[in-house]
């Protein structure tokens, strides 16, 4: 089961499509069946939450935070994913995307501490925007 709680409206990535990305990340990694929380926040949120569990006081694009068998939650900051997309000419919604397949792509095991990790992480994402942009979610 996908819960999908959105605390922030920066960006509107669609309760469907962040299930649906989520869905897809965990199949593409590899992930088990069980309970996964989605929480999409804001940069007040997300700074606190980095501080809290990493000790890092700023805001991070995405958390995830293995619950055990199978369980899991992760949380987006949809500010962050608006000023990347801004940044970089992207759109945002797809931006939100990515962040919620990869801390998805993070609990079920993938890493991206190295560049070789980093790549084979950016080609599960991509599969994952793939995905969603042929079945019209994106």
């Amino acid at each position: 089961m996908i819960e999908v709680s959105v605390r922030s409206r920066v960006v509107r990535a669609g309760v469907h499509a962040v299930r649906a990305a989520a869905r897809l990340a965990s199949e593409i990694g590899g992930g088990t069946e069980g309970e996964l929380s989605i929480a999409l926040v804001g940069d007040r949120t997300m700074k606190r939450l980095h501080a809290e569990y990493l000790g890092i006081d700023e805001t991070t694009d995405v958390l995830a935070f293995p619950l055990g068998e199978g369980a899991g939650e992760v949380v987006v900051s949809l500010a962050v994913a608006a000023r990347e997309a801004a940044a970089r000419g992207l759109d945002p919604r797809e931006e939100a995307l990515r962040y919620v397949a990869h801390g998805v792509l993070h609990l079920c095991g993938l890493d991206d501490e190295n560049p070789a990790e980093r790549r084979a992480m950016r080609r599960a994402e991509e599969k994952v925007l793939r995905r969603l942009r042929k079945d019209a979610l994106l």
